[in-house]
This record gives structure tokens, sequence and C-alpha cells, in this order.
């Protein structure tokens, strides 16, 4: 998941980031944040929200370059063999492509 600290939509969705990250933390699905901006407003974002899976920044655009997106929020479902599984999710979780409740 690509997120920026000043985004509003991202704001929106962090909430439900926590509770998915709780609902399949035994089931072998991990999350990962992508956060862009300093440390310390991601930090400060994690706790408000109550993020407690891994969250890296990237160098200005460098892996988003990789990836070939630039927006916010963003989402690939990456398998367990390091390929991307679904289409990019862009915006909202209703609009994802895989299942985010059950």
């Amino acid at each position: 998941m690509f997120s920026d600290p000043q985004c509003g939509p991202c704001d929106e969705l962090a909430p439900e980031l926590a509770r998915l990250h709780q609902m399949h933390a035994e089931n072998g699905l991990a999350l990962l944040l992508v956060g862009r901006g300093n440390p310390e407003e991601n930090r400060r974002k994690a706790a408000q929200f109550g993020i407690q899976f891994a969250v890296v920044l990237q160098e200005k655009w460098k892996l988003s370059k990789e990836y070939g997106i630039f927006a916010t929020p963003v989402a690939f479902l990456i398998d367990e063999r390091g390929v991307i599984a679904q289409e990019v999710a862009v915006g909202k979780m209703p609009y994802w492509p895989w299942p985010t409740r059950g």
C-alpha cells in the first residue's frame, strides 16, 4: 500500500488497513505501508490509526517509479513469489479487486 501522511483518502483508509492486518494476522497475508515524507509524520500517522504492521519510507519517488504509479492511496496484491497477483487498487477499499472483509 502506497500512502502519504498528507493524503486525506489515505487517512480515511488507514483504520481499515489496521483492521485488515488484525483480521489476517495468522493466515499469511502481510501488509506493508510504503510512505512518503519525513519519518516523524509517518510514525505519527501509524500511531494515530493503530497501524501495527511494517511501514517503510521511499526515497523521493524511487519505489513508485519501480511500480510505475504515483498516486495515493494505491495498493498491490503480491503473491508469495513476489509477483503482482491482481490489478492495482486505487482509491478506497470498496473498489479494491480483492476481499477486504471476511
